[in-house]
C-alpha cells in the first residue's frame, strides 16, 4: 500500500494538539484507507475524515470484509450501501462494496 497506493492518492489526516489520530486515503472517488489509532477509535474520528471526503466528492465507494461487521455497521451509519460483493484477490476473503452518493 505504501508504495503502490499512497503516491497516487489524495491524504487527509487528522491531527489534534500535534497528534496524528487518523487519515484517508482518496483515488478518486474510491476510498482506499481509513485507519484510525486504535486508542483514538470510538471518538468520531474516522466520522468526520469522511465527512470531509464526503464535501469533496459528491459519491463515494468502498470494500470492506464482509468479516469485519463493526467496520460495515460503522459505513452504513455513514450512509453507504452495499453494492455487490467480490473475493479478495490477495486474501481469498469476500468484499463488500459500498457506495455514498449525494443526494441532490
Amino acid at each position: 500500500m505504501k508504495e503502490k497506493y499512497l503516491p497516487l492518492a489524495e491524504n487527509f489526516i487528522f491531527e489534534e494538539e500535534g497528534q496524528i489520530s487518523g487519515f484517508i486515503s482518496l483515488v478518486g472517488e474510491h476510498v482506499c484507507a481509513l485507519f484510525i489509532a486504535p486508542e483514538m477509535q470510538g471518538r468520531g474520528i474516522g466520522r468526520a475524515l469522511l465527512e470531509h471526503a464526503k464535501t469533496l466528492k459528491g459519491k463515494l465507494s468502498l470494500k470492506v470484509y464482509k468479516k469485519n461487521k463493526h467496520a460495515f455497521y460503522f459505513y452504513e451509519k455513514c450512509e453507504f450501501v452495499a453494492a455487490g460483493e467480490e473475493i479478495d484477490e490477495y486474501t481469498g476473503c469476500v468484499q463488500i462494496l459500498m457506495e455514498w452518493e449525494q443526494v441532490r
